[in-house]
Parts: C-alpha cells; sequence; structure tokens
C-alpha cells in the first residue's frame, strides 16, 4: 500500500453508495485488466492491483470507516480478517482476554477440592486433577470461542448471547 486515494482510483465521490462502488469497480476492472491489455501488461497489473485494493477496502465497512478517519495508515493496524479483533483490543487495554477475568472466580472456587475425608484439599495450578475416592478428576479444558464485535459496540458495550455447550465425561464414564 502506497499513498493511494481510493476515492480517486475508482473515480466515485466520498458519498458513494456499494452499488455505485461496485459499478465502477466493474468497469475500470474490465478496462484495466491484464487480459485486455497484452501490450502495457505490467502497467495494466499494477493498475489493476490498485483498482481491487481500492475495491475491497471501500466495499468493506468497517475498513471504509478506518480508511475515512485515518486513511491508508489506519488500515496498516487493521487486522486482515473481516470483522476486527475484539481481544486484541481488550489484551491492548487491560493485559489479557476478557475470558481470563471471567474465569479467575471459577478457578477460586475450584481450587478447593474435597477429597473424601471431609476435609477440603487445596491445590495449585502443576496439579492435574483431584484424587476423589480412587478416581483422578481432571478439569475440563476452557471453552474459547470467538465473537464478531464492532469497535461501536465494544466502545459503547453491548449484550449478546451465546449458547455453549459440551459434552464432558464424568466419574462414572
Amino acid at each position: 500500500m502506497g499513498s493511494l486515494d481510493y476515492y480517486k482510483i475508482l473515480d466515485v465521490d466520498r458519498s458513494a453508495t456499494d452499488d455505485d462502488l461496485r459499478r465502477a469497480y466493474r468497469r475500470l476492472a474490465m478496462r484495466w485488466h491484464p487480459d485486455k491489455n497484452p501490450t502495457g501488461k505490467t502497467d495494466a497489473e499494477a493498475k489493476f492491483k490498485d483498482i481491487t485494493e481500492a475495491y475491497n477496502v471501500l466495499s468493506d465497512a468497517t475498513k471504509r470507516t478506518v480508511y475515512d478517519q485515518f486513511g491508508e495508515e489506519g488500515l496498516k493496524g487493521l487486522p486482515q480478517q473481516s470483522g476486527g479483533n475484539a481481544d486484541d483490543i481488550f489484551a491492548e487495554f487491560f493485559g489479557g482476554t476478557p475470558f481470563t477475568y471471567c474465569n479467575n472466580a471459577r478457578v477460586k472456587q475450584q481450587q478447593t477440592a474435597w477429597d473424601g475425608s471431609g476435609f477440603g484439599r487445596s491445590y495449585g495450578a502443576g496439579d492435574q486433577g483431584v484424587s476423589a475416592g480412587g478416581v483422578t478428576m481432571v478439569a475440563p479444558p476452557p471453552v474459547e470461542s470467538k465473537l464478531a464485535c464492532t469497535l461501536e459496540e465494544l466502545y459503547m458495550g453491548v449484550t449478546k448471547k451465546m449458547k455453549i455447550s459440551r459434552n464432558v465425561v464424568d466419574a462414572s464414564g
């Protein structure tokens, strides 16, 4: 990416709709496709790449918003997949994932386990499981799932419901 004006490359206004962008891209892509320009193939390839890059940025609402606010420099810090990465933003501010803080309460509850004698046995993070009546119970791995959120939702706050289920083998099998 150089210092390119994507709106100028596609020859559209900043208020262009998705249909305007699609028409402009199609028109320019047909004109500058390397197969359509066998004499100036290297120039056509460069122009075609610029047109495609401009369309990819302006047709994606998230990338377009970032581009409009911060220019091309703002896009360099944007993750390549669409939707953004909320975990990275959270980690930058708080030094961990949101689930790190939610899981701390659950871990503290699990640190004391009954050993069958009526007394609690504390165990540390290095223990693999808790022995209860000759059966070693191993805590299941944590459930991790990516949840797509926009930057606006992260800033303003939003409530989203997730349904997570898994099968856990207990002592009886």
